[in-house]
């Protein structure tokens, strides 16, 4: 009992006094419960030499269940994930071999709670599916409880929000027949802050109520005004702030006055509730208390200051509001690196965005056109400019005469777009000056974008020959008003659902109807404040890196029965000592990490991706097996160092870019970039491998012919639309995103052959 109830020293004592040489059969036992001790001390070397021993005694003596307790028991107490995984899938594999079938639930489920250590939330799920199986085939009640907890914890993570939401409710019954109460008040907590999350006010103030009432005197005063403040949420998202208030003081009343982190939010709900109300004194007052309280609590301190320069705002007082913001944006850049990389919180990226279009729509009223473009472009993928640039607020100085000098200097044309709710904006930089355009609703944009990918995508539609309303919509939104002459160099930098719109195959009505793609050389970039400009030079290929092929057995993914062709047909265009590939079983992920790409100037994947639009660092791409895993994450990919001047995924939907607005692009555009490489060719879509095949292997002949990254990608194209494969969906998936401008004139090396009327199109 002393050892449960974290009393180790005395447990330590007692164990000495029961020297086990009398008791031979029991040394294992004693090793283990000593090891125990040990890893409660942190002493984790002298812990694994004593669990060594143990483990080779209860081999010795075919106590094989104890073999797989003790393979098990470091696992809770070890902080490299790597050695949990190897310590736990020992401990399945002792259990699986001899039908153990507690510790083989256990195993998954200490494998799921690794992999969730590192953030790989979707390789936990199937470990804790797993878990919760096996568990439940022997009533092991505790054990499946905490699996599904974990599923759903994952679920949520990962932003599928009504998976979570599945899994906790199927949860509810299993904890109330097991009596365990505090996992059920914590599930109801769960479930509604999901509901809030989903703007289901109601039933969230019903499920906090629910937690609420399972509140016990043994719990401490934090858990019950934590939940008291939920409850005020809610109830201030329904609109009832008179019972918001009530429940928000009854937190303020329960919590530790010495605790100012939860004083200030709790503060901070005070402030939005008076806010809610229209009592601006109040809120007004709310706010500067919920700023002196939270001077520890960044997350407090942002949304204090935001909020405080609205209220300022609303009575006329620009001057202060301005102030407030800036304050704001100073803790945000100070705190944002640790909160977005280390967190990822779907909730505060939500808030964030909020606070960033007000700022601008505020900056946008009075005038600030440039200060406007600054602080939008500081929204977009932070974390990468921070680690490529350096410190944040530095980076915006000056920034939107820097890209004007940029403009003229590399004869480019830049659009930056930015989506709000009520009212969106289009700034264009080009060599002769600049203009800040109105465009429609975020809301609108995004309807118009969804129905043209359906068209695309799904219906693989010609829009040119059905002459889509929508297709030519989005044009006269989105390009239309720039006045872009034939043959530019542009810079796109999309916003929101524009991350999945690849703007060159809208249609241009005149003067025949064409793609927009025949009229501009287009690339893409993540944020304005990244971009660098470099000599103009050719596209070369001094080394190449392959990887694909992959065998997908057991992954889940269909074999690419093209990969092998597009791989053959990409090393042609190349002398083969330059060519390093790595095909079949050999293409796994540590073949990556192990080939030091450092080392290429350009790498290329043949494989499937895996998306994840809520979390982009969680996209992948598919790799052959090796050891149960398949995944090359995107947050792994951005660790391991590069000096590529082109990294091309030739996948499906491999640029993972985030539709959440203000975010921008960061999926493995981002990865790639943050490990060093200059360019990124990546799809938006499922595209046929075979006419995937066809478009990498014009690509690549166009580069090895010396054209430019964005030339060649440009030419392989408008050789698809002239050939078999003309419909946007075999060529517009694929979208180059660039770190770099190159200087130059007009850039358009030849211009495709004439298109027929949409009555004479044969469609493929």
């Amino acid at each position: 009992m002393e050892l449960w109830n974290g009393e180790t020293e005395h447990a330590d004592a007692l164990l000495a006094q029961a020297p086990p040489d009398r008791f031979p059969a029991l040394l294992p036992r004693y090793q283990m419960l000593r090891a125990y001790v040990l890893f409660r001390r942190q002493n984790t070397k002298a812990a694994e030499d004593v669990l060594a021993r143990a483990e080779t005694g209860s081999r010795r003596m075919r106590d094989y269940e104890l073999t797989a307790d003790i393979q098990l028991l470091p696992a809770p107490f070890l902080t490299d994930n790597a050695e949990i995984e190897a310590t736990c899938r020992k401990a399945l594999a002792t259990a699986t071999a001899h039908g153990l079938r507690y510790q083989e639930a256990a195993a998954h489920l200490n494998l799921g709670m690794a992999l969730a250590g590192r953030s790989h939330f979707g390789d936990a799920i199937p470990e804790f599916q797993a878990a919760s199986r096996t568990a439940s085939s022997i009533n092991a009640a505790m054990l499946n409880a905490s699996a599904l907890g974990n599923i759903a914890m994952c679920d949520y993570n990962l932003g599928d929000f009504p998976q979570a939401l599945q899994t906790n409710l199927k949860l509810l019954p299993l904890q109330k027949k097991a009596g365990l109460s505090t996992m059920l008040r914590d599930s109801y907590v769960d479930i509604g802050n999901i509901y809030l999350l989903q703007k289901q006010n109601e039933k969230a103030i019903e499920y906090f109520r629910r937690a609420l009432a399972l509140v016990q005197e043994s719990d401490t005063p934090a858990v019950f005004a934590s939940i008291s403040s939920g409850i005020a949420q809610a109830l201030a998202a329904a609109g009832s702030f008179e019972e918001a208030e009530r429940y928000n003081r009854e937190g303020l009343k329960a919590c530790n006055k010495d605790d100012n982190d939860q004083l200030a939010a709790l503060t901070l709900n005070e402030a939005l509730i008076a806010a809610g109300a229209s009592d601006h004194q109040r809120a007004t007052e709310q706010y500067t208390e919920a700023i002196r309280l939270g001077q520890n609590a960044p997350s407090v301190l942002w949304q204090a200051y935001s909020g405080l320069a609205l209220e300022q705002a609303s009575l006329g007082d620009r001057t202060d509001a301005n102030t407030s913001f800036e304050h704001a944006l100073k803790v945000i850049e100070q705190n944002r690196s640790e909160q977005l990389i280390t967190d990822y919180k779907i909730t505060f990226l939500s808030q964030l965005i909020r606070f960033y279009q007000q700022y601008v729509g505020l900056l946008i009223s009075e005038g600030e056109t440039d200060r406007a473009l600054e602080i939008a472009d500081s929204s977009r993928a932070s974390v990468l400019t921070e680690d490529l640039l350096g410190e944040s607020s530095r980076r915006r100085q000056g920034l939107a005469s820097g890209i004007r000098r940029m403009a003229k200097l590399s004869n480019t044309t830049f659009l930056f777009y930015w989506l709000a709710p009520k009212r969106s904006y289009l700034w264009v930089i080009r060599p002769r000056g600049a203009e800040l355009i109105s465009l429609p609703s975020g809301q609108q944009i995004d309807q118009d974008v969804e129905s043209y990918r359906h068209i695309l995508e799904q219906e693989k539609r010609d829009p040119l020959a059905t002459l889509s309303p929508v297709g030519k919509r989005l044009f006269e939104t989105l390009i239309a008003p720039a006045v872009i002459p034939k043959g530019s160099r542009v810079v796109i930098v999309p916003d929101g659902s524009l991350n999945s719109l690849n703007f060159e195959t809208l249609p241009v009505d005149a003067p025949n109807p064409h793609y927009w793609l025949e009229d501009a050389v287009v690339s893409i970039a993540p944020s304005l404040s990244i971009l660098s400009t470099a000599p103009e030079h050719s596209a070369r290929i001094k080394s190449l890196l392959v990887i694909g092929d992959t065998v997908t057995e057991g992954t889940g993914f269909a074999p690419l029965p093209q990969a092998s062709l597009e791989i053959e047909e990409i090393k042609n265009r190349f002398s083969s000592e330059r060519v390093a590939v790595y095909s079949g079983a050999a293409a796994t992920a540590d073949a990556y990490r192990n080939a030091h790409p450092d080392r290429f100037s350009t790498i290329h994947f043949a494989a499937h991706a895996d998306t994840n639009e809520q979390r982009p660092l969680d996209s992948a791409i598919i790799l052959s097996p090796d050891h149960n895993t398949w995944k090359l994450y995107a947050r792994d990919v951005a660790d391991i160092p590069l000096h590529a001047d082109l990294v091309t995924i030739s996948a499906c939907r491999g640029a993972g870019a985030r539709t959440l607005s203000g975010e921008g692009l960061v999926g493995f555009a981002w990865a790639f970039f943050q490990a060093g490489a200059r360019n990124v060719v990546t799809s938006l879509w499922d595209v046929s491998d075979r006419s995937t095949a066809d478009l990498m292997d014009k690509f690549y002949g166009n580069i090895a012919a010396g054209e430019p990254y964005s030339e060649a990608l440009r030419e392989a194209k408008l050789a698809m639309l002239r050939g078999p494969y003309r419909k946007p969906y075999n060529w517009g998936a694929f979208q180059l995103y660039s770190r770099f401008l190159t200087g130059g004139g007009r850039i358009l090396r030849s211009r495709p052959a004439p298109i027929e009327s949409a009555a004479d199109r044969v469609h493929h």
